[in-house]
């Protein structure tokens, strides 16, 4: 490797790893972000930690950890209102989590339904 591609490769890796940064400074507001939400529509003393709403931002994304916080909280009130059983901060977590499951593959089997759709071009 010449040093002209020495230099390329440790300035692609800085880049790298400034990109990783910023997208890690991001996922640090969403997550600040979520835990209102959460604060706001279900017991804050329920809350998840960090690690938990960092797994469901990188496998959901922030849309559908919003979607699976917002149902979640409308489902306590549902219970709470009908005088189910009453409900622990492990079955918020839950709720929440396959709400976002359950969306995702909703929208996984719609991106499918649409890409079979598209014309062949033939």
């Amino acid at each position: 490797m010449t040093k002209r591609e020495q230099q390329e490769s440790v300035v692609g890796v800085s880049r790298q790893a400034d990109e990783l940064r910023a997208k890690l400074r991001a996922q640090e507001a969403e997550i600040d972000a979520l835990k209102e939400l959460w604060s706001t529509v279900l017991p804050a003393t329920w809350m998840p930690g960090q690690v938990q709403f960092g797994v469901w931002i990188r496998r959901y994304g922030f849309a559908l950890v919003e979607k699976g916080i917002t149902v979640a909280g409308g489902k306590l009130h549902q219970v709470t209102r009908e005088g189910q059983r009453v409900w622990t901060a492990d079955d918020a977590v839950r709720y929440a989590s396959g709400v976002m499951a359950r969306a995702q593959e909703q929208e996984r089997q719609r991106h499918e339904a649409a890409k079979s759709n598209e014309p062949t071009g033939i």
